[in-house]
């Protein structure tokens, strides 16, 4: 196996946490009703105000994953792996592929709430992969509404590998072992 790629400065970020980021908008009913219409959700408490006021909500609900989708980046902004956060410094560019992520949902978040969020890298590791060593970034996003009540929590999974020495990648591709395409219609 391979020197490990965690050096002491990369587990050093273990902890690390960023800035609460504020969504620009506040959750809207339009936002509510557009993400339970995408998802074919027909819960009365995401699009009918009238019964979500009657509810023991006393007022209408956003779908969970609302609070996510509306915490806008700059125009502009690539938000990929490593560069979206945190930067890892890892002997090689990676952008990160997702590997997954685990979300609990708290309480319910209101049309009309503000949402914050902030990451914590709670876990950093290794495996050995077919290609080498690849590094898991584990990231905790915590989102509290403007009350400071937490709404959910997700741990966030990257996979950060290097690219294959280049002698590697032009044997493979010369021995016709690349992606083929493969004719659907």
């Amino acid at each position: 196996m391979a020197d490990s790629l965690i050096t002491p400065e990369v587990r050093a970020l273990i902890g690390t946490e960023t800035s609460p980021e504020r969504n620009r908008f506040p959750l809207s009913d339009e936002m509510a009703y557009d993400l339970a219409d995408a998802t074919e959700d027909p819960n009365p408490l995401y699009i009918d105000k009238a019964v979500a006021e009657a509810s023991r909500f006393k007022g209408l609900l956003c779908p969970p994953l609302a609070t996510w989708k509306d915490i806008a980046p700059e125009i502009g902004y690539f938000g990929a792996g490593q560069d979206s956060h945190f930067d890892v410094p890892l002997p090689f560019n990676s952008y990160g592929l997702n590997g997954g992520s685990d979300w609990q949902f708290l309480r319910p978040a209101y049309v009309g709430d503000w949402v914050t969020r902030r990451f914590r890298i709670v876990d950093i590791f290794e495996k050995q992969g077919r290609s080498g060593l690849l590094v898991f970034v584990v990231r905790r996003e915590t989102q509290t509404n403007q009350h400071g009540d937490a709404i959910s929590v997700a741990d966030r999974v990257s996979i950060h590998r290097s690219r294959p020495p280049s002698e590697e990648v032009k044997a493979v591709a010369e021995a016709g072992e690349g992606l083929n395409s493969v004719v659907i219609s």
